[in-house]
C-alpha cells in the first residue's frame, strides 16, 4: 500500500528534516517510542513563525514559478522532485503488529524510529497535513510513521495512523 493518500505534487508546504547519519543500534530495541520532532513546532513553521526545529530542517513552499524555501530563495528544483517523487512512491507493508496490552511488536525503536533518518511533514491548500517519518534501517526493517494531523494527546504525545515496514 502508498504511505500517502493524496497527491504529493499539489502540495502547498513541505517542512522536511533528513539526517542521513541516522543509526539503528541494538539499545534501541526495546524503545517504544520515538524522538520524533514535536509536532507543534512543525505547524509553527507551518504557520510561517520561528520555530524549533533541528538544524536539518528546512522549509520550502509553493510559488508562482516553482517552490521557494523559508528565507525565499528558490528551493533546488532537483531535491523537490526527489522528494516529491519519493514521497508518492512510497510503500509500506502492514507487518506492524499493534495489541491494546503490548503495542507495536517490534517496538518502533527496533524499526529505526529511536533516531528517524527522514521527517517530512506535507501541507495541502485545503488544511490536509500528511506526516511521513522514515527510522534508520536496522535487521528488522525499517519503520515508517504516518500521521495525518500534528494533533498530540495531553502528554504532548502524537498519534500515528500507523507504524508500517517499508516496502523495498
Amino acid at each position: 500500500m502508498y504511505a500517502l493518500d493524496l497527491p504529493t505534487h499539489t502540495a502547498v508546504a513541505l517542512v522536511c528534516i533528513e539526517r542521513p547519519d541516522a543509526r539503528w543500534n541494538r539499545s534501541m530495541n526495546a524503545h517504544p517510542k520515538s524522538q520524533l520532532t514535536d509536532p507543534r513546532q512543525i505547524q509553527v513553521a507551518l504557520d510561517g513563525k520561528q520555530a524549533q526545529l533541528p538544524a536539518a530542517a528546512w522549509i520550502a513552499r509553493r510559488a508562482e514559478n516553482g517552490w521557494r524555501t523559508e528565507d525565499l530563495k528558490p528551493a533546488d528544483a532537483l531535491k523537490m522532485s526527489r522528494i516529491l517523487g519519493y514521497l508518492a512512491a512510497l510503500q509500506v507493508t502492514e507487518d506492524v503488529l499493534w495489541t491494546k496490552a503490548d503495542g507495536f511488536n517490534p517496538r518502533a525503536g527496533a524499526l529505526g524510529l529511536l533516531q528517524p533518518a527522514a521527517d517530512y511533514t506535507l501541507l495541502w491548500a485545503d488544511g490536509a497535513i500528511r506526516r511521513v517519518v522514515v527510522g534508520a534501517p536496522s535487521p528488522f526493517g525499517q519503520g515508517v510513521f504516518v500521521f495525518d494531523s500534528l494533533n498530540v494527546d495531553q502528554w504532548g504525545n502524537p498519534h500515528p495512523c500507523g507504524l508500517y515496514l517499508l516496502k523495498e
